[in-house]
């Protein structure tokens, strides 16, 4: 992987983000990405960051220092550095979208790969104005962690698969956890992200609301 730094300003322009927006999708501060564009750093691990933030969202580098905008893509993140950058990412999506639908999620799987990120995450969710965040959980789980910001509903344990997946914006993210590693395909398809969208809320319809404690 290596691209230039005109090619690093183009995808911006084409993606209308200042160096700001670009730090904040990278998960790099912003005098990382204001000293690598101006050639004062080389570091490999901030290029990295702006690649994953440039493919992410549908930025595609091509022969000849070319830069074009994907409109439909699939693409596969893998590994804790780009869980946490597509967390990043998908926080900037929904800022703009107010909505995230998640399914047959773990919360405590999440906290887990987030690690000491999970607070700062919920509270940066929390302060969206607007935002309609619906969450499917399984039957009987009771540890609600986001629930300053979204709705939790129970999915049936017989109907509960151990795969989550998020539809935000024009994108559908489905997420595959082992033991030690994790793995994010995105589909970014406007029609493919509606479809997941409608199955989600005809899901939430049926599902069952939490007993309080």
């Amino acid at each position: 992987m290596f691209i230039t730094l005109e090619q690093i300003r183009a995808a911006r322009a084409l993606l209308r983000w200042t160096q700001k927006d670009l730090a904040a999708h990278a998960g790099v501060n912003d005098d990382q990405v204001h000293n690598f564009e101006g050639g004062r750093s080389r570091s490999l691990e901030v290029l990295e960051a702006i690649y994953q933030a440039f493919v992410t969202n549908g930025i595609e580098f091509t022969d000849g220092e070319g830069v074009r905008k994907k409109t439909n893509q699939v693409y596969t993140l893998k590994g804790r550095d780009n869980f946490l950058r597509f967390f990043d990412g998908m926080y900037e999506e929904v800022k703009e979208v107010k909505e995230l639908y998640a399914c047959n999620v773990d919360e405590e799987l999440f906290d887990k790969w987030l690690g000491e990120t999970s607070e700062e995450h919920t509270l940066r969710m929390k302060e969206i104005d607007g935002l309609v965040c619906l969450t499917l959980v399984e039957e009987g789980k009771d540890y609600f962690p986001c629930e300053s910001y979204t709705e939790y509903k129970w999915v049936k344990k017989a109907h509960f698969e151990p795969s989550p997946f998020y539809v935000f914006g024009d994108k559908v993210a489905i997420l595959l956890f082992d033991d030690d590693d994790v793995s994010m395909i995105v589909i970014h398809h406007p029609d493919v992200a509606r479809a997941y969208k409608k199955q989600f809320l005809l899901a939430w319809e049926t599902a069952l609301v939490p007993e309080k404690k």
